[in-house]
């Protein structure tokens, strides 16, 4: 079945001329207790050309599918995505969470998660899954009630009073819910999940009664706190950023402070290779000494230089083209197998964000040597491949960067890496 919904998703994007960003299962079958029956729910975030963004007019922004093998599909357009989420959208949360990932877009996933954690507002979170849970709890010991419609019940209220307690983005998989639980009632649940493996969604077999009381429970539990969960305010920025960073468009707003970090976000290979550690500071030039004590003393106890192997003598200097070239091929790879994290004119904003809080730059040091990229192994015209280094780190084996001395101001950006 995965074969053909990726065959679905690539003819979607051949004829809608879009990428898809990602694309996961969601429903019963990402929540842990889909039914023989259960449809394939498919759900995506895609994106077209630059150009769509420019149109004066409002133009569809999802896109839905039905087959005839029980695919159904649904994608939203990456700034209607966006919104949404600014929004702790409940629905989107759980694609951008779901363990089963048919298609996923270089880094992408992982950044949105980020964002959503770091903007997840309880209050919008809590009051959907108990406003939801309405409706299946009055099918609670029902004629109505089903297996289907029991797990909705304890599902929504199990997710809201996961909200409630640990104020943060409720687990997909239902199993993952647990620790909120007892045993005695994990494993009845556990049962149920079996039960409903084996019987069709709107299979009415027999509840056990302690499930329906332990949801019945919840229900009041939540119903009694659902006044005392914390509001939280999204950051706009991160998701202008993200939106912004999809079309090759970084924030250069971003503060040298967290420009180690802002890399190191991006540092994983299509193949998993992944840098060790990323050092970045500015500080004040000290005229009364030489540049290196500097250097070293500021460097008392980093966590990634060890400032007693910086040696002067070890250092070459290179002019600002080639240090950028350097410092851009730095970026956009890991060093040791060549694979590359992120596009050439993404990591020269971030080479300019380091290189721009410099005035009157006198002299930039390196510890290594860099040579042109081999030609069937390039992406890019400037690329350069690292040829040798002095270690100057305390554990990594590969290890490379910049010093860099202006007027006033020397700057250290540092690269470890291992894998």
């Amino acid at each position: 079945m995965e074969t053909k919904i990726l065959e679905k998703l690539n003819e979607i994007e051949r004829d809608k001329n879009i990428e898809i960003l990602f694309a996961v299962e969601s429903g019963s079958r990402a929540w842990g207790f889909a039914s023989p029956d259960s449809d394939y729910d498919i759900r995506f975030v895609y994106k077209h050309k630059t150009d769509w963004y420019l149109n004066l007019w409002e133009q569809k922004d999802t896109i839905q599918f039905m087959t005839e093998d029980e695919l159904d599909g649904s994608g939203w357009d990456l700034r209607k995505a966006l919104k949404l989420l600014s929004k702790s959208n409940p629905a989107l949360l759980d694609w951008i969470f779901s363990p089963i990932v048919y298609k996923s877009s270089e880094t992408f996933l992982e950044e949105i998660k980020i964002v959503a954690q770091n903007n997840f507002n309880p209050v919008a979170g809590f009051f959907h899954y108990h406003n939801m849970n309405r409706t299946f709890e009055a099918t609670l010991n029902t004629k109505k009630m089903t297996l289907k419609s029991y797990f909705y019940a304890i599902r929504t209220a199990l997710c809201a009073n996961w909200i409630y307690k640990k104020e943060t983005i409720p687990p997909v998989n239902f199993r993952e819910l647990y620790p909120l639980l007892d045993k005695e009632s994990s494993l009845l649940l556990d049962e149920l999940i079996l039960l409903k493996s084996k019987h069709i969604e709107k299979s009415n077999e027999p509840i056990d009664t302690r499930l329906i009381d332990l949801a019945k429970g919840i229900i009041a539990e939540n119903n009694e706190v659902r006044n005392d969960l914390k509001n939280i305010k999204p950051n706009p920025e991160d998701f202008t950023t993200l939106f912004r960073k999809q079309f090759g468009v970084l924030d250069l707003k971003v503060e040298v402070k967290h420009l180690a970090r802002l890399i190191e976000s991006k540092s994983v290979t299509n193949y998993d290779a992944q840098l060790g550690e990323v050092y970045c500071d500015i500080f004040e030039r000290n005229h009364k000494q030489d540049d290196f004590k500097t250097i070293i003393q500021k460097l008392y106890k980093n966590p990634l230089i060890n400032n007693q192997k910086i040696n002067k003598d070890d250092f070459d200097s290179v002019d600002e083209k080639t240090a950028k070239n350097i410092l851009i091929s730095s970026i956009i790879k890991e060093c040791k197998y060549g694979e590359h994290y992120m596009k050439w004119h993404e990591a020269a904003q971030l080479a300019d964000v380091f290189l721009n809080s410099f005035e009157d730059i006198e002299t930039i040091y390196i510890n290594s040597y860099w040579e042109k990229a081999l030609v069937s192994k390039p992406l890019y015209p400037d690329e350069l491949d690292l040829g040798g280094w002095t270690n100057i780190s305390w554990s990594y084996w590969y290890d490379y960067g910049l010093f860099v001395v202006s007027k006033n101001k020397i700057g250290v950006i540092w690269f470890g890496d291992d894998s």
